[in-house]
């Protein structure tokens, strides 16, 4: 299972070290992510939930919403900057470019993960979500449906 003693040490250094960087972000995202193919590698197709079964959603539940939370921040913090007139022009394209491309791979990471229950990597899609039905009627569901405003986020501002 997950930590919880772990977790929050490592919170509170980080903490200590001050408002969190976008690589320690996009790091919050991609760790969620592996642990969420951890925990709920395939999906079960039984229509009776065990103990087990209950547990693994309670932990898929948390996962998700510290992903969210991340997916959040990340996107306020880049739209501060992004819109912040002092920002020197390289700097805001830099940002742009690289945190767009991370965030990207990241969705398409997690649309993977529900779109095939399991862990298994699929080729890089480069259309857009929106533009895709599997992406869209996976991404419609409402438990992922933030996970496809960062998407949009990413298409509109990130990679405008």
């Amino acid at each position: 299972g997950i930590n919880a003693e772990y977790g929050k040490q490592w919170y509170q250094r980080r903490v200590r070290e001050g408002p969190p960087s976008y690589g320690i972000l996009t790091g919050c995202l991609r760790g969620c992510l592996t642990l969420l193919q951890r925990v709920d590698p395939v999906r079960a197709t039984t229509p009776t939930r065990t103990e087990s079964e209950t547990s693994v959603l309670a932990q898929k539940s948390q996962i998700i919403f510290i992903m969210e939370n991340t997916l959040y921040v990340l996107m306020s913090q880049s739209q501060q900057a992004v819109m912040d007139v002092n920002m020197d022009p390289n700097d805001v394209y830099h940002l742009r470019r690289e945190l767009g491309i991370e965030l990207k791979t990241i969705l398409e990471g997690v649309h993977r993960h529900f779109r095939k229950g399991s862990s298994v990597a699929s080729p890089r899609l480069d259309r857009k979500l929106s533009c895709s039905s599997s992406y869209g009627n996976i991404l419609e569901q409402s438990h992922l449906s933030f996970f496809k405003l960062g998407y949009q986020f990413v298409s509109s501002l990130l990679q405008a």
